[in-house]
């Protein structure tokens, strides 16, 4: 039976109903009051949760100017923050804070409302992406027979002029910047999701000594480039992609580091694929839950703020001056081909990390040939 308006059940009955996690806070910020949602968001149980406690170290600032403006009487607010759930998955709350006035018109507290808002996110960005792959996928096409007829112009062209002639000079140039053109066609075309599935097995292991060793021909003196762990890692793919591939991240992990002295570091491992890590992906392109191999790519550079990491796979979306914002197709039509997943963890100075998620060969699961696990 409903506690009826104003009896002692009636505010936490009503409050527990409230399909958003509510907070009240005392004018020192302290948490007086959480109803169950609150609590169910933020992944505690038995304890009154702390809000600055909830987010990230580097959101907590925000949080808390979030928090003292309401307390000064400015009116409500709205903000999202990303925050580490303690499962050990990345999340993003959405914050409403309202003063809570006293009735001598100052302000005794904060209310917050706060629900946890990553599955939304996650599914803007792929929309957003899906458009630009469309995009992308519609210019390349357009492009491709641009091009087809060119090349073989080209072609018939350098059946007419002498080999050693200037014109063939020229052609052979043309040529060249055609076949170019061509190769960035194929890119846009991978970006989109129409390139061809990959088969086959590859020894994960020995795919990323061989990213390696292709970088660090080209490393400056101050940056160390360290493999950590070895171990046999069959998963499902192409290992010519997955090298270029592993090469790009380790060179954009270089490049992070922005001439700095510093580090990125290599690692395979083994992890479990559960419900709430697939919603936690930056990017999923079809990975089963069970058993998976990572590779993480860490560097120690300046790290990323969260509207640069919202954007960082999109076409053409660069922060460098050099470039063109093209370096991450190659990461998306790989994942895609691979059905595989990433995540992406970085904040402003503590540096990025990213994780490639591939399946891996049903043969090594039987026989438990892969890299040890993390647990996280």
């Amino acid at each position: 039976m409903i506690a009826p308006a104003g009896g002692p059940g009636y505010p936490r009955l009503a409050a527990d109903a409230a399909p958003v996690g509510l907070l009240l806070l005392d004018r020192e910020g302290e948490t007086v009051f959480a109803n169950a949602r609150a609590s169910a968001v933020l992944g505690v149980s038995g304890r009154t949760p702390a809000l600055l406690d909830a987010v990230r170290p580097e959101a907590r600032a925000a949080v808390a100017d979030q928090v003292a403006s309401a307390l000064a009487g400015d009116g409500a607010s709205v903000q999202d923050h990303p925050r580490l759930h303690p499962d050990g998955h990345e999340r993003w709350l959405r914050l409403w804070a309202s003063p809570v006035p006293a009735g001598d018109g100052e302000v005794e507290g904060v209310v917050v409302a706060l629900d946890d808002i990553t599955q939304d996110r996650r599914q803007q960005r792929e929309t957003r992406m899906q458009s630009l792959g469309q995009l992308a996928g519609t210019v390349a096409h357009d492009l491709n027979n641009l091009l087809t007829g060119i090349l073989g112009n080209l072609a018939l062209a350098q059946l007419e002029v002498p080999e050693a002639s200037e014109g063939a000079q020229v052609l052979g140039d043309a040529q060249q910047s055609a076949e170019r053109a061509a190769a960035l066609a194929a890119q846009l075309l991978g970006f989109s999701g129409r390139g061809a599935a990959a088969t086959g097995t590859v020894d994960l292991d020995a795919a990323v000594r061989r990213a390696v060793e292709s970088v660090r021909e080209s490393l400056p003196p101050d940056v160390r480039l360290d493999v950590l762990g070895a171990a046999p890692s069959p998963v499902e793919g192409d290992a010519a992609r997955l090298v270029a591939m592993l090469g790009g991240l380790l060179r954009n992990a270089v490049d992070a580091l922005d001439g700095r002295p510093g580090a990125v570091r290599v690692r395979v491992s083994g992890l479990d694929v559960d419900a709430a890590r697939k919603a936690g992906f930056f990017l999923d392109a079809g990975l089963a839950e069970g058993t998976a191999v990572a590779v993480e790519v860490i560097d120690t550079g300046a790290g990323m703020t969260e509207t640069v990491r919202e954007r960082m796979l999109e076409p053409f979306f660069t922060t460098r001056g050099k470039g063109r914002g093209l370096g991450h197709n190659l990461t998306v039509a790989v994942l895609r081909a691979h059905r595989a997943a990433l995540e992406v963890h970085s904040a402003p100075g503590i540096g990025t990390t990213v994780r490639v998620l591939l399946r891996p060969r049903d043969a090594a699961v039987q026989n438990g040939a892969l890299a040890p696990k993390l647990g996280t």
